[in-house]
Order: structure tokens, then sequence, then C-alpha cells
């Protein structure tokens, strides 16, 4: 789904921040001809001449290599039919997964296009940041509910990410304690959340959750998306910010003593 209220800087689908969509750029296939304003010339786009663009015929009315906006769109029942004729590839157990961007920004849409999959039994899942307050009132049309967990302290968290994250831990509380299946990801990124100190506070926050439907996914962090800050047109800051595997073993013991399910991948 596109768009995000959350603005990670080590985000690996950074097409999908912007709510209107981003033009993606492979400068090895991008043509000059494709933009009737002149704004692609020698492998390179002018983004300042597609701000007041209303055509974006490059896109359009072209279908090439070089340039590509990151959505389209599709309606509910679209979405559920489509799904509904794609039943032959969800072997045990598959279903429809709602990604992004941050879905739940289009809450409306996706808690119909919900409802039309569970009339059809179909599986359902959504990988959210948890900062939509009424996401409790769609737990029963989740089958499994993965939420992104950046950070436990609430000024770092809205320093690093644009937002704060009382909502997000309230919504992990109300998981815990009300959903069937929940896996909480925690990426470890280096000076943000990686620290022995970090992993004592995680751990606290967490263990009052210890039951049998909720896992935790601890993930280093990479730089596999860093490319697609530069096929956006967007800068990409982060340095230095991988972690070991020491760190990440570290991480995984201190959440096992405090009783935290942990999903090693």
């Amino acid at each position: 789904m596109q768009g995000c209220n959350l603005h990670c800087p080590w985000c690996s689908n950074p097409e999908g921040m912007s709510k209107d969509g981003a033009l993606m750029v492979d400068a090895k296939y991008l043509l000059d001809s494709v933009c009737p304003c002149g704004a692609a010339g020698n492998g390179v786009l002018d983004r300042s001449k597609c701000v007041s663009c209303q055509t974006r015929e490059c896109v359009t009315k072209y279908k090439t290599q070089g340039i590509r906006l990151s959505c389209y769109e599709m309606t509910p029942d679209e979405i559920a039919a489509e799904a509904a004729g794609a039943r032959h590839l969800f072997h045990g157990g598959g279903g429809v997964t709602f990604s992004g961007g941050e879905p739940l920004l289009q809450f409306a849409e996706v808690r119909k296009t919900l409802m039309l999959l569970k009339e059809r039994g179909i599986h359902t899942a959504i990988e959210t940041n948890a900062y939509e307050r009424r996401l409790p009132d769609i737990f029963t049309l989740i089958d499994f509910l993965i939420i992104d967990l950046k950070h436990y302290d609430n000024s770092l968290h809205r320093a690093m990410v644009g937002v704060e994250n009382t909502t997000i831990l309230k919504n992990i509380e109300a998981a815990a304690g009300g959903h069937p299946r929940v896996l909480l990801r925690i990426t470890l990124v280096s000076g943000f959340n990686a620290s022995v100190h970090d992993a004592e506070c995680f751990a606290r926050f967490l263990a009052p959750f210890k039951r049998d439907n909720l896992a935790v996914e601890l993930l280093k962090y990479h730089e596999y998306g860093s490319v697609k800050w530069e096929q956006c047109g967007l800068l990409y800051k982060m340095k230095h910010a991988n972690v070991g595997d020491a760190v990440a073993k570290m991480f995984r013991n201190r959440f096992s003593e405090s009783g935290i399910k942990i999903i090693n991948t």
C-alpha cells in the first residue's frame, strides 16, 4: 500500500513513503524522449520539472524500463476478486498480506478489503507500524498481525522516525492481550536501538507479554534498499549502522531470559 506516516532513514521500501507515489528511475534505460517537458536527459531526471506536472506522460503514455511510478489504484472489490482467483497458489494456508508503506493509512479501504477476503475464507495478514489508533477495531479481520517495533523510548522514536510511539506501544499491548497470532519485528540499528541498555529496556517492555500468541523476530540492519533511495531521487543518509552477530545474540539471550519467544531467521 502506498504512503507511510513514519520516515525511517533505513527504510527498505522508500518508494512507498509518499502518499502520491514516487517516480523510480533506472538511469541505464532512461530515454530523453520519455518526457515532453524536457525533464529527462543523459540518464538523469530533473525532478524540479516533475513537481508541477499533471499528466505524467512519462508513465501514463510511455512504458519503459527507465522510469515508472511506484503505485497504481485498485478497488477493494478488485483486490478481493484477484485474490479469489489465485486460490490455487495458496498452498499450506497462504493468503493475502497487506504491506507498504503503511497499509493502515488507507484504513477504511483496507478494512473493507479485509471483510471481503474473510467472506471468501481467505487468510489475511498485515505488516504495520501500529501507529493507527483504530488497529484493535480490525483485529477480528486479521489472521496474522505483524508489527514493526522501532524503539521503546518516545523521544528517541520521534527524533528518528518523526512520530511518537505512545499509540504504537498501546496497540502492541492490546494485540498481546487480544489477538491470536502476533509477531513483533525489531530491526537492530547501531547507534539507535542496539546497545546492551536497549536490550534491557526492550526486554522490560516485552516481558509482560510472554504469551503463546506473541513472538519477536530480531532483524539486523541492512542497506539492501539503498539503491531504491537513489532511484527515487532521495538521499540515503544512514552510515555505520550495521550490527554484528554478537549483538543479535546478546538480544536473543536477554529476551530468552525474560521468557520472550524468539523467531530466528
